[in-house]
Parts: structure tokens; C-alpha cells; sequence
């Protein structure tokens, strides 16, 4: 027995080696038997189409704010948040205030520079957010922030800003301050002695911020805070004897951070004659789009593959050596700037997830906040490049389906049609050995930021999705 498995390895091992890494080959090829071994390698047609959902869990380590608009949808971002107060702090003694200022630290955008961009705030009347609680994208913002809190404009002056312009640039890192009304400073200036956060978030519940003016777009901010700048006067003698009296001026940040809990709002108006205009094109093309919630689906053939699978290995139990899914993505990084239109903001997902469609609905994949990935019903990859013949570099997403596929080949009770989907991911790893420079995934959720990637549908006529699958059985 362990000289039939030593000729099985040898002979797959000689398959896989004579193998390009783009295509294991072509139709269906017959090995030669040995010791009752067969091995195949069989190519099985796809079929694909576009899928949406309402809603993505929202857990923004940073925000988005701002909206842009292309073919691939308008999406519309923005902030729901409380904000950190400095539990035991007080303003020094005499403390005068000059002003309160929401600040917004960026490191990039999408979209263009040169576009205005006009946000509004507002504050949470109605309950603060419940910091153990899970929320969506799609929050009710009705529940928070009443029509009459809408009402009440927060901003000194209406704030317009060029996502180039900012106040200040430090080090690459874009800040504006928008300065808040008198009445708004002073009601926030008054809220002291900070025992607890929650006692805090009682008082001041937060913040909605939304843009009201622009549509070519979205800033993605790395800080937030409501900062409040004041000064107060210090007397001191010096080693002469001297007295002195100093005025200082300083300011005390209350930012929205982990400590508090932060919802990154997404809406994408018309996303239903969106995604009518996008399966048009679906005979050629797919799309995922993050975070509007559009997705690609990939019908695997289960019921014919098992078929074909046990017939040409009469019977014998199977294993799946190989099956390596290479999709393709449409996207031209060497574009020139002057060249690009708006529907060229998006840029491909830096990772994707395989999904079993069971899994998408409700995000039951993702309703814990670490999330690690099961091989059975995930497929994780990052994306990777390649070369073509004339040197010029494409991009592509590989999942290895080999383990999947001998589970649900064996399992009687799966469905003639392995349904899954496409997701865009926010991949976190973990060091497997302080010695060492290897790492392991620990947590996978669904990205927060935007993203547009193109595939190749199973119809298209250049490249459409196949799997090659190598297998054998003894």
C-alpha cells in the first residue's frame, strides 16, 4: 500500500511539474495507470453573474467621507461617531476659551483634487451608539440624529474644501480645521469632570458628519477629533526673584478612535438601476465594488463534475490534486493621469475572498469581529501580477480550490451547483514566530474602503472563467 501511494505522489508530482502555472492544460488527458492509480486533469465550464447585498458590517479602523459619482454607481460616504473623552482631565485653572474645531486629518482621496467638497455636521440627539453592539452600513440615521438636530448648523461658516488644499500638509498628512459656532464651543466647553466614558457620551452623544455639496470625492481620513483650543494665564517667579506672568495656549483633542464606537455610513442612491446598467455588460465583463455591496457570483458545476469525476475513475475515491481558479483582472495601472475619466478612480481590491454563498447573505461570515479564514468554505487571495509575452504586466486573483473541492466531491449531500462569491477583504496577520518572518492570517473582514475591480465573466469571449482540475483516485 505505501508503494501504490509513493507511485501516486511520483506520478502527480511529474503532472504538476510539466504544467504551466497558467493553464494546466487544455480538454482532458489521460495518465497512465499503475498499481490501479488513474489520474485526470479535466476542464469544467463556469458560469457567472453580478450579486448584491444591502449592507456591509461596519468596523472602520479609518473613515471615509465625501462622494463620488461614475458608472460603476454613486456611493456616498459618511460618519456616525462618538468621540473619546480624557477620562480625569480638566481645563487648567482660568482657562479662556477661543474656539472649538472639528479636525479632520487625511492621507489621501479618491477621485479629484480639485473638486469642491462641502460637509455639515451634526450632533446626536436622539441615543448615543452602544459601544459592545454590531452596526451596518446602512445605519438608520433617523434613530440618531433627529430632523430637528438637522436643523442646527454646527460649522461657523459653511466649510467648501479642496482635498488638495488643505489648512496645513505635514509629512504628507493633509489637515483641516472647520471651525464650530459660538454656541456650539461653549456648550462643549462646559462639559466637565470625566469620569467615565460613558458619562461623557450621556452628555455629548456624538457626531453625524455628511457631505452636502460634491460628487467627485471621498477623503480618506486617518484622524478625527473635536478639538478645543483655549488659553489661560500662568504666573511664575523666576530664579532672580522676578515675577512673571506668561499667557499659554493650548488644546485638548477628544478623538474618535477605538476607544469609542465609530460607523462609517455607505448609501449608494440608485443602486438598483445601477446594478440593471452593469449586467448589460455581464455577457463580458463583472464587477465587485466596495463598499457599495456589488459583488461577483461563480456558479461551480458540482452535479457534472462529480459525474464526470467518478466515471473516468470508475469509481475509484477521489482526490483533488490541483485546481488552481485564475481570474483575471481588467485594469490598466499605466494610464496616464491626463487620460483618466472618472470611472478610473476605483482601483482593483488589494485582497479577495471565495465565499460560499450561504455565507454572504447577512454577512454571516463576518458578524465576529475576528474572523479566521475556513478552508472549506473560504478562499483568501491577494492580488498578484504577472507578465505577458510583450512584457507588459496584468494582475490577476489565484484561489486554490484542491482542498473545497475533494470535501464537497465527497459529501452526497451538496448541491448539483457550489454557489460563490467574490468579496473584497481587509486581511490582518499575525507573526507565527518571533524568530522568524513568516505570517499568518488572523483576521479577515469586509474592506471598508473603496475599491473597483473588473473581472472577465464566464461568457467572455477572450478569457472566460475555466477551472483545470488535476485528480486521481486508487
Amino acid at each position: 500500500m505505501h508503494f501504490r501511494y509513493t507511485i501516486l505522489y511520483i506520478i502527480i508530482a511529474t503532472l504538476l511539474v510539466g504544467c504551466k502555472d497558467d493553464s494546466l492544460a487544455t480538454g482532458s488527458n489521460v495518465l497512465e495507470e499503475d498499481e490501479g492509480i488513474i489520474v485526470r486533469l479535466d476542464t469544467f465550464d463556469l458560469k457567472s453573474s453580478l450579486q448584491q447585498t444591502n449592507n456591509i458590517i461596519s468596523m472602520p479602523d479609518s473613515f471615509m467621507l465625501g462622494e463620488i459619482d461614475n458608472k460603476y454607481g454613486d456611493l456616498k460616504a459618511e460618519i456616525v461617531s462618538q468621540f473619546a473623552c480624557p477620562i480625569g482631565y480638566d481645563y487648567p485653572e482660568g482657562t479662556i476659551l477661543d474656539s472649538v474645531c472639528l479636525t479632520l486629518l487625511y492621507t489621501s482621496w479618491i477621485g479629484d483634487g480639485n473638486a469642491p467638497l462641502a460637509i455639515r455636521a451634526y450632533e446626536l440627539d436622539k441615543k448615543t451608539l452602544n459601544y459592545n453592539a454590531t452596526y451596518y452600513s446602512d445605519i438608520n440615521i433617523d434613530n440618531y440624529c433627529s430632523e430637528a438636530s438637522r436643523q442646527i448648523e454646527l460649522f461657523d461658516n459653511p466649510p467648501v474644501l479642496l482635498p488638495n488644499s488643505p489648512d496645513s500638509i505635514i509629512e504628507g498628512v493633509y489637515m483641516v480645521d472647520f471651525k464650530m459656532t459660538d454656541e456650539f464651543a461653549q456648550k462643549f466647553f462646559a462639559i466637565r469632570n470625566f469620569n467615565t466614558q460613558e458619562d461623557f457620551c450621556k452628555i455629548f452623544k456624538g457626531l453625524y458628519i455628511t457631505p452636502v455639496f460634491g460628487s467627485s470625492s471621498i477623503l480618506n481620513i486617518s484622524m478625527l477629533a473635536v478639538n478645543v483650543y483655549f488659553h489661560f494665564e500662568r504666573n511664575y517667579i523666576d530664579p532672580a526673584g522676578v515675577a512673571h506672568k506668561d499667557t499659554i495656549y493650548d488644546n485638548k483633542a477628544f478623538y474618535a478612535n477605538n476607544e469609542v464606537q465609530q460607523v462609517n455610513r455607505f448609501t449608494v442612491p440608485n443602486k438598483d438601476l445601477t446594478f440593471q446598467d452593469l449586467q448589460k455588460e455581464s455577457d463580458s465583463i463583472n464587477v465587485i465594488v466596495a463598499p457599495a455591496g456589488i459583488y461577483t457570483q461563480i456558479q461551480f458545476p458540482m452535479g457534472e463534475m462529480k459525474k464526470e469525476i467518478e466515471k473516468k475513475l470508475n469509481n475509484k475515491r477521489a482526490y483533488v490534486n490541483k485546481a488552481q481558479l485564475k481570474v483575471n483582472i481588467l485594469y490598466d495601472q499605466s494610464k496616464a493621469e491626463s487620460s483618466k475619466t472618472r470611472d478610473d478612480w476605483g482601483i482593483p481590491a488589494s485582497n479577495m475572498l471565495l465565499l460560499r454563498d450561504t455565507l454572504v447573505t447577512d454577512n454571516k461570515y463576518f458578524k465576529d469581529k475576528t474572523i479566521l479564514l475556513t478552508t472549506d468554505d473560504a478562499i483568501l487571495s491577494e492580488i498578484m501580477t504577472g507578465k505577458e509575452s510583450d512584457g507588459t504586466t496584468y494582475y490577476y486573483y489565484s484561489f486554490d480550490m484542491s482542498h473545497l473541492l475533494t470535501a464537497k466531491l465527497r459529501n452526497s449531500s451538496e448541491p448539483d451547483t457550489l454557489k460563490m462569491t467574490m468579496v473584497p477583504v481587509e486581511v490582518e496577520y499575525t507573526s507565527t514566530s518571533s524568530s522568524s518572518s513568516s505570517y499568518a492570517v488572523s483576521a479577515i473582514r469586509q474592506a471598508q474602503t473603496y475599491s473597483t475591480t473588473v473581472v472577465p465573466s464566464a461568457n467572455n469571449p477572450k478569457t472566460p472563467l475555466r477551472l483545470e482540475v488535476v485528480y486521481s483516485g486508487f
